[in-house]
């Protein structure tokens, strides 16, 4: 299993050159995550729902990120 990401590494990956984040950065970047995620398990819990399941399940994630055009990731 891979470790995950801090953001620390993903900003060393892009620049070398920043190295500290403020904590309002910090802030703004997981409210950014959060609201993504949230989106993305409401849509995939309405995909659950028109499959007449109660259990959300890894295709319904798939479909939702398929069909919201926004979020290739």
């Amino acid at each position: 299993m891979v470790p995950p990401l801090k953001v620390k590494d993903i900003t060393f990956f892009y620049s070398k050159d920043v190295n500290r984040w403020s904590a309002e950065a910090l802030v703004a970047i997981q409210e950014a995550a959060e609201s993504f995620l949230v989106e993305l398990f409401e849509n995939a819990n309405l995909c659950a729902i028109h499959a007449k399941r109660v259990t959300l399940m890894q295709k319904d994630i798939r479909l939702a990120r398929r069909i919201g055009g926004r979020h290739h990731w």
